[in-house]
């Protein structure tokens, strides 16, 4: 994944599935992570889509219904992203945060990227 983050904010760190709709990413966070922290690792999990060598930059202009289910001390999770829909350069994903064995969802939600070409 080519992202342009730095610690301590690049909490993506490994492609573990990408097909079509759908990317599972491990990502790692220097501490006990917030629904925020959640809604950016996913946000930067959704780069795994991009299978081009050039570097694009997204925005994050809307999240929606997103929860935080469960309390955990963990920095190690799997973020789940799944493309829902795509207008031009605007696109909307789901995901779920679960834990490193993929057993507890801990978070989930929707949100929505500005996408430059």
């Amino acid at each position: 994944m080519n992202l342009p983050h730095q610690k301590p904010l690049l909490f993506a760190k490994e492609l573990i599935l990408l097909d079509e709709n759908t990317v599972e990413v491990m990502c790692v966070f220097p501490q006990q992570p917030t629904l925020p922290m959640f809604i950016e690792a996913a946000a930067q999990s959704s780069a795994a889509f991009n299978t081009q060598d050039k570097l694009t930059m997204g925005v994050v202009i809307s999240f929606k219904n997103t929860v935080l289910e469960e309390s955990s001390c963990a920095l190690t999770y799997c973020l789940r992203v799944k493309k829902l829909t795509q207008i031009n350069t605007i696109h909307q994903f789901s995901f779920e945060a679960l834990d490193a064995q993929k057993n507890t969802q801990i978070a989930s939600g929707e949100f929505t990227l500005l996408i430059e070409t």
